[in-house]
């Protein structure tokens, strides 16, 4: 009785082990994504830039609010995951 008692405690451990990788596991996926979200809305802006400086010359040279928050979301979700990790 009691060993089937421990093996059930075991197994309900084990379960939850796999839980918490599988879970961590779509956490770095996530955050690889909005890594890669943020490096790629971070090029654009580079190559939007250099393309506007070779035919018009802004009047700013601050990039778009749009662009500013979508950075600043996509960080803060990176952040949020490490967290979460």
């Amino acid at each position: 009785m009691a060993r089937r008692c421990v093996e059930m405690l075991i197994n309900e451990q084990i379960r939850r082990y796999n839980e918490k990788l599988e879970e961590i596991e779509q956490l770095e996926h996530a955050e690889a994504l909005a890594v890669n979200q943020l490096k790629l809305k971070r090029q654009n802006t580079v190559h939007e830039k250099k393309c506007s400086d070779l035919t018009v010359v802004p009047e700013n040279d601050e990039p778009l609010d749009s662009d500013t928050e979508a950075e600043k979301n996509l960080m803060e979700r990176i952040k949020s995951i490490k967290q979460e990790k």
